[in-house]
């Protein structure tokens, strides 16, 4: 009686191995796929990320392109701006300066002094033609400080740089600055004696054409 409950035992432990055996091949099997399924998608990741990269990069260095092509463009530009005018300030100078040189070759000193005497009256008129139309500007203000003033040349051609831009600021001029105007637009018979502001400010005022005056305030 004992042999056939042994030989009934052996296959159910068979089965039971197989089956174990079956689980664990499934799910290593399982596993790997998983894993094979996992290492594709990192890999796709990997290679989006990558072209981005690379595109993001392609990017940059077209923008980086473009800026220097714009910057070189425009410095070049104006380097050449800068050698042009230079170029030909030196020729200008050099063609006055053979010119001046030549001229008695061609011409007698006395046609010479009769030029230079009407260039000289022709600046003259050019610069009081400019001044006329300034005072006839200045002439023109509205009572507003901040009406800008047309400023004056003096003999040589040059604004003082202590010119008033504005009404208000001639209104505000300062004796020693007023004084010092004066003299520069060679105007030194209308000065008056030192403390008398307003008064030397309204002759300034009247020579720039301005139809304002200040007057000194009473004291209370």
């Amino acid at each position: 009686m004992a042999s056939p409950t042994l030989y009934q035992l052996t296959p159910q432990r068979s089965f039971q191995g197989d089956l174990q055996s079956l689980n664990q091949a499934t799910s290593e099997s399982i596993r790997l796929d998983a894993q094979r399924d996992m290492n594709t998608k990192i890999l796709r990741v990997r290679a989006h990320m990558k072209d981005s990269e690379q595109k993001q990069a392609q990017e940059d260095k077209e923008i980086e392109d473009l800026v220097n092509k714009v910057f070189k463009e425009e410095l070049l530009s104006e380097l050449s701006k800068l050698v042009k005018s230079n170029l030909l300030e030196q020729l200008d100078a050099l063609v006055d300066k053979e010119v001046q040189a030549k001229l008695p070759e061609y011409l007698a000193q006395n046609h010479l002094d009769t030029i230079r005497t009407q260039m000289s009256e022709f600046q003259r008129l050019e610069q009081e033609n400019g001044n006329a139309e300034s005072i006839s500007w200045n002439g023109a203000l509205p009572l507003d400080r901040a009406a800008t003033v047309r400023p004056l040349v003096n003999s040589k051609g040059e604004v003082s740089p202590r010119f008033p831009r504005t009404l208000g600021e001639f209104f505000d001029l300062t004796e020693d600055t007023v004084v010092g105007l004066l003299h520069y637009y060679g105007h030194e018979d209308v000065i008056a004696p030192h403390g008398s502001r307003e008064k030397n400010v309204n002759a300034f005022m009247r020579i720039c054409g301005i139809r304002y005056m200040v007057r000194r305030r009473s004291c209370p």
